[in-house]
């Protein structure tokens, strides 16, 4: 070999190792890897090529969006292809609203459909080629839906509330759009009682919905021996472009109240010095009968023993005892009214016929020679000196005794003012009082006992407390650390099912559940922030608030109004921790109108959608009965559901000759089927006779 070809091959076999140690370092492969390997699976730069050329192509879906109509399931043609042989193809498909996957790793061919979901999608395919190589590609799509009316479920025509109760109905709202959902209740009469709640998301679609009242009075009832009173209401629900709407009505009925009868309390007489008579007139108030001078009550007189003496028609008791009648004797007074003169049809809703009802009231009477005043002989807390802290409630009771036999009544006092009677029943009383959260200083209970002359034949006790500030208190609005729903409700709320709570004695500052609930008027009509501000209807503070308000929407100063309501809690729970706003900006035109082209208040209402509900004519809804707000047909098409395929009159007429024809048919092959199964039977039994014969 020449020493020419020698330094040639030299050179050469250097740079092909030049070539491997640059690929090498290129690839992270050994020398070794890249001179053997290819032959066993394709060479590395061969794959690098590969990859550079394996390319995947969605031509269906695209990066746009797809309009379909109300009730579809939004079919989606899938089409791909690839440079390469593909082995297997599959897709995954998410729905980026809610962030969710809604298919994963479905395998499929391709050219075929899929079933999108509403809103943004993204669908990602993926593909292996023969020589196991996988690639993948992504596209953005969008399912677009005309707006579909929220729908209210069944509601009843007419529903029922009883005089000294309260309404509570829920019914359901479902709309498949999604949409934050306004709530209305337009009355068509004054002083309406009832509300309807903001709402409870269920889920996306699907909402709860109240109608309440706080506790029904007789005048919610229409009046004395009035029956009942009714009230029309109109129930919506929009999403700001479109409404479901029910009328319905609401009955209160008027209920027969018992009678009431004051307190009468331990009584004492003696036979030497004063109070040797006793009298007394028994007070009784009825809200439909007056009081018991209004000879519409009959009262009457028991005794659990000899009967004293009697009860005038009026409730007059007048007795002078003597000495055979020492004792202590134990009296009911019972006062009994006429009842309804026409109670409703529907009355027995309330539990009751509207017949008369009584009421009474027990009390004893002590006859004694000389009258010994009662004792209290031992009280709790034992200490007359206490500390405690705001938010606690202290238990008081008095053990107690009378020589003569009588029972005492008790009265309990905080601070000197009267808080709390115990009818005399056991001669161990009771009460309890908790001092909330701004009883810081000192205070005083007073546990008072009196066998009927409380001025002059008692026996008290009296503790002094000395109530300190503290860091968690219940009852101060706040939910602090350690204090939960099943101890304090009035700060965090009641809980989802609470216990029933109970117990003797009774008095003010308890921290009892109390969960508030909110029902609110409509709003008012708009009026201009700048004029209400000049003639000091509101204050700079809140013009303040509102300005800023009326900036968000760009509301100039002739533009910038605002709105007032009321809003009442029906449980009377006394504190504004979860009132709703009653004050809110609003877009202001001097002669509100239905043909304003503004969703607004005036005469008295509000509209529930753009100059339509409320004192305007009723919003356009699926259910009305017109062809409307763009429906293809009456209530369906457009914002409301589809439309029924209608089947065209010829068609149905071949339907109707193609089933006679095929009833026909079967008809006469039955027949046949018959005749064919009579004539084999009567064959057979030829041919058993004949076989008897032989």
């Amino acid at each position: 070999m020449k020493k020419g070809h020698i330094l040639l091959f030299i050179i050469v076999l250097l740079g092909f190792m030049l070539f491997f140690l640059f690929f090498n370092k290129l690839t992270g492969m050994s020398i070794l890897d890249t001179i053997f390997k290819p032959f066993l699976e394709g060479t590395m730069l061969g794959r690098i090529f590969i990859n550079i050329l394996f390319l995947v192509n969605i031509d269906s879906p695209q990066n746009t969006t797809y309009n379909f109509s109300v009730g579809s399931s939004y079919p989606i043609s899938l089409n791909v292809s690839s440079n390469r042989n593909v082995s297997s193809w599959w897709y995954n498909l998410e729905d980026l609203k809610h962030g969710t996957t809604v298919n994963s790793s479905v395998f499929f061919t391709p050219n075929t459909t899929i079933r999108a979901v509403r809103w943004s999608n993204r669908i990602t395919v993926y593909l292996n080629d023969t020589g196991g190589n996988t690639i993948n590609k992504s596209i953005v799509f969008y399912i677009n839906v005309p707006n579909n009316a929220p729908v209210m479920q069944p509601i009843p025509d007419n529903l029922y509330a009883c005089e000294g109760s309260y309404l509570s109905y829920f019914f359901n709202v479902t709309d498949i759009d999604e949409d934050v959902l306004t709530p209305g209740l337009n009355p068509q009469y004054p002083n309406n009682p009832f509300y309807i709640s903001s709402g409870t998301a269920i889920n996306l679609t699907f909402f709860k919905y109240e109608i309440f009242s706080g506790t029904l009075s007789k005048s919610d009832a229409g009046g004395v021996n009035q029956r009942a009173k009714n009230y029309s209401e109109n129930i919506s629900v929009n999403d700001g472009q479109s409404q479901d709407s029910k009328n319905i009505n609401i009955t209160v009925i008027e209920i027969n109240n018992a009678p009431v009868i004051e307190n009468i309390g331990v009584k004492t007489v003696w036979l030497r010095g004063e109070n040797t008579s006793f009298y007394h007139e028994v007070l009784v108030t009825d809200t439909e009968n007056s009081n018991q001078d209004s000879g519409n009550l009959t009262i009457n007189i028991s005794f659990s023993g000899v009967q004293l003496f009697n009860i005038s028609s009026n409730g007059v008791m007048n007795f002078t005892p003597n000495s055979s009648q020492i004792g202590v004797y134990n009296i009911t007074v019972c006062a009994v009214d006429k009842g309804l003169t026409n109670p409703h049809e529907n009355i027995s809703l309330c539990l009751q016929t509207g017949g008369n009802r009584s009421s009474c009231n027990l009390f004893s009477l002590t006859v004694t020679n000389n009258n010994r005043p009662p004792r209290i002989v031992s009280y709790n807390p034992t200490n007359l000196t206490l500390n405690v802290s705001e938010g606690t409630t202290v238990y008081f009771n008095t053990t107690n005794y009378d020589s003569d036999g009588t029972i005492p009544d008790s009265y309990w006092y905080v601070n000197n003012i009267f808080n709390y009677y115990h009818f005399g029943d056991s001669l161990i009383l009771s009460f309890n009082y908790t001092f909330n959260c701004t009883s810081t200083g000192n205070h005083s209970v007073i546990g008072k006992i009196t066998d009927g002359i409380l001025n002059s034949s008692y026996d008290s006790v009296t503790w002094n407390i000395t109530v300190s500030e503290s860091a968690v208190c219940c009852g101060d609005g706040v939910c602090s650390s350690g204090e939960f729903c099943s101890s304090c409700s009035v700060d965090c709320g009641a809980c989802a099912a609470p216990a029933a709570s109970g117990g003797g004695g009774g008095g003010g500052g308890g921290a009892a559940a109390c969960v508030q609930k909110w029902g609110c008027t409509e709003w008012s009509q708009c009026k201009n922030l700048q004029k209400s501000l000049e003639s000091s209807i509101i204050n700079y503070s809140l013009m303040s608030l509102l300005k800023k308000e009326c900036l968000i929407f760009n509301w100039n100063d002739s533009l910038c109004g605002f709105q007032v309501r009321n809003c009442i809690d029906v449980n009377k729970c006394r504190t504004n921790l979860t009132r709703p706003s009653i004050l809110k900006g609003c877009y202001y035109t001097e002669h509100p109108d239905c043909n304003d082209s503004i969703k607004n208040c005036h005469d008295g209402s509000c509209e529930t959608l753009v100059d339509c509900g409320g004192p305007c004519s009723s919003c356009p809804t699926c259910s009305d009965k017109i062809q409307n707000q763009g429906e293809k047909g009456i209530d369906c098409g457009g914002s409301c559901k589809s439309c029924p395929i209608e089947i065209p009159y010829k068609t149905q007429k071949i339907l109707v000759y193609a089933l006679l024809f095929l009833s026909i048919l079967i008809i006469i092959i039955i027949a046949i089927l018959m005749t064919l199964y009579r004539m084999k039977k009567k064959e057979f039994q030829k041919i058993r006779k004949d076989y008897s014969d032989i």
